[in-house]
């Protein structure tokens, strides 16, 4: 499995490129944008941890602490990642129904955004 973790950025990269050929479904170009700025979100943060773990081992007065008790360092990142789960699992099932998941607030915006249209597109009853 060592060879997959170069394959996140090459499906993080392609979804905005695939979502752009008008003979794809419109609900899964807006899955896909929306899948592409969700993807960027978890890398950002997942990022910024990183980092901030990175500056915390550059003091020098630290003792050791065993990896299975040390808590995140990036405070409420577990609150983030919970978060994204959630924004998820209101794609899943909305894709599931047939309608556009686009109750996200600021990430169904860019979604709708790199599509070029900005109306909604729920379903009439």
């Amino acid at each position: 499995f060592a060879h997959l973790e170069f394959a996140q950025p090459l499906v993080l990269f392609a979804m905005p490129t695939i979502a752009v050929q008008r003979r794809l479904p419109q609900l899964l170009r807006f899955n896909l944008n929306q899948a592409f700025v969700i993807d960027l979100g978890v890398c950002l943060t997942f990022h910024a941890s990183c980092f901030s773990r990175w500056l915390s081992l550059q003091r020098g007065d630290q003792i050791y602490v065993p990896l299975q008790a040390e808590l995140p360092v990036m405070p409420g990142s577990r609150a983030i990642l919970l978060l994204f789960g959630a924004c998820l699992l209101y794609c899943i099932s909305s894709t599931a129904l047939g309608s556009y998941p686009d109750g996200i607030p600021s990430i169904s915006v860019e979604a709708k955004k790199s599509l070029g249209s900005l109306r909604t597109h729920r379903r009439t009853r």
